[in-house]
């Protein structure tokens, strides 16, 4: 529809972020078959500015819940540490992944309904601590009193050269692409592949939904042979209407008036960074989760 048929100004809320959040929901019923995705999203500006920068405040440590059980009936459900960042509440208390949470605030923790309210109001909710009980692979447990607090997150969850023969994998478990924060610790992290020689890589983005496009090119620069070098790695591609520099509205915000929307004018090209040039196969691990910045590095 036109300008003037959509309206964009109908849409109110409570906030200025319900209101937007509303304009957005009925841009996806123009296009009903675009319902199930959500690629694009409205958030306040603070929110974000932690999606560039890291910074949260919470407990730092994320769960999933899994099964002990190989096959059916899946009895054995437990909320399962799946990440922590190293510099949160949680990292410095010692919380490991592959823990489970068996109690919290003294009462056992199950996966049903229950369960799921009580980790919401603990997680999400108003509180700001709660004492956990975790369950240890061997078996063993430790009771911790955790208090939400503020932390810039590490995108880089973990490292590892692995040896096999002539090979020399490296592993990089890569969670977030943040800024500048990111960029410094990817840059350490193939620093140590280069200085011990690997020769393959394995990329994990399980858990990573994605973030900074410039931390996704930085990244793809430290992958890529030196024979990439001013090569195309991707194009931005824009609708007709901003291609043919049809966008008036666009033209009145600062620094828009003389903006190209051409292909041409929106290539990046690769730019080889740091000294792992020798890489035979690269490989990347990927899950339901692994979306945005992540797909366009894959």
């Amino acid at each position: 529809p036109s300008y003037t048929a959509f309206n964009p100004r109908q849409f109110t809320g409570s906030t200025d972020l319900i209101a937007a959040q509303n304009e957005m929901k009925a841009i996806r019923a123009l296009q009903p078959q675009d319902n199930k995705h959500s690629y694009s999203f409205v958030t306040t500006q603070a929110s974000s500015d932690a999606i560039q920068t890291g910074n949260n405040q919470d407990y730092g440590f994320f769960i999933k819940a899994a099964s002990l059980d190989k096959a059916l009936p899946y009895d054995s459900v437990y909320w399962y540490v799946e990440y922590v960042y190293k510099n949160s509440p949680s990292g410095i208390a010692g919380v490991q992944r592959g823990w489970y949470i068996s109690q919290v605030n003294n009462s056992p923790i199950g996966y049903d309904n229950a369960g799921v309210k009580v980790l919401n109001d603990v997680f999400f909710g108003t509180g700001t601590s709660a004492s956990f009980t975790f369950t240890k692979s061997d078996g063993s447990t430790v009771a911790l009193n955790l208090t939400k607090g503020a932390f810039t997150a590490n995108s880089v969850l973990y490292t590892d050269v692995i040896p096999n023969g002539a090979a020399k994998t490296g592993y990089l478990v890569f969670n977030q692409f943040f800024g500048a924060g990111s960029i410094t610790e990817l840059t350490t992290a193939f620093t140590d592949f280069a200085a011990k020689g690997i020769n393959e890589l394995v990329v994990d983005l399980r858990y990573n939904h994605g973030g900074s496009t410039n931390t996704q090119d930085a990244l793809a620069n430290l992958i890529v042979p030196s024979t990439a070098d001013g090569k195309t790695m991707y194009t931005y591609i824009f609708n007709d209407s901003l291609t043919a520099g049809k966008f008036p509205l666009l033209k009145r915000r600062p620094g828009f008036s003389n903006v190209s929307f051409l292909p041409g004018d929106n290539t990046v090209n690769y730019k080889k960074a740091g000294t792992v040039n020798s890489l035979s196969r690269v490989f990347f691990i990927v899950s339901g989760e692994t979306a945005s910045a992540s797909e366009l590095l894959i």
